[in-house]
């Protein structure tokens, strides 16, 4: 059980209270230096984390405006490389235009030409029937033994006709047999 203090400092020597008393003056010393040393430490980590927030705060928003220039050179790069695109889209465009143009004036060039073509061979090949047509009847009135110009077509030679008169008022009336078609049916 306890014993009230009053006994327990009767029970005590002067000696012995001498020697707490002054123990508790160095414990209430030490007490003092620590509460001493506890709010410098204190002060400290208080100051450390005003210093540590302040840097934080300078170094956040350094790095909101790097954070913002890099942003502000990705967005503008990538405008300029879009506007590069766009620009090379056009060009290339243009060039398809132009190239389309130029095949178009080449195919009707080349039409142009091929129907100029097929028609001087048109009229070469009607040219050479008439001579052909020519050639035969000249051959057929030396065989025939007709004055010249009495066969006008080589239908005289075949039916073996010697009245000039009627036959040649007749056969200037029909073609001749190689005679030269129309011009379409030849395209054909």
């Amino acid at each position: 059980m306890t014993k009230p203090i009053v006994l327990i400092a009767e029970e005590l020597s002067p000696a012995t209270i001498e020697a707490l008393g002054t123990e508790m003056a160095r414990q209430w010393s030490i007490a003092d230096q620590v509460r001493t040393d506890l709010t410098r430490a204190t002060a400290g980590i208080a100051q450390t984390r005003q210093e540590i927030l302040e840097r934080l705060a300078v170094h956040s928003e350094r790095n909101a405006i790097a954070r913002d220039a890099m942003i502000r050179e990705v967005n503008a790069a990538i405008t300029q490389m879009e506007q590069s695109l766009l620009a090379q889209a056009e060009d290339f465009q243009t060039q398809k235009q132009q190239f389309d143009a130029a095949a178009e004036r080449d195919r009707a060039t080349r039409r142009v030409m091929l129907h100029e073509a097929t028609q001087a061979f048109t009229v070469q090949v009607e040219g050479l029937r008439q001579i052909l047509d020519g050639l035969r009847v000249d051959s057929a009135t030396v065989e025939a033994g007709l004055p010249s110009g009495a066969v006008t077509s080589s239908s005289d030679v075949s039916t073996g006709s010697t009245d000039a008169g009627e036959k040649a008022e007749s056969d200037r009336v029909e073609e001749p047999s190689t005679a030269a078609r129309d011009k379409e049916a030849v395209l054909e």
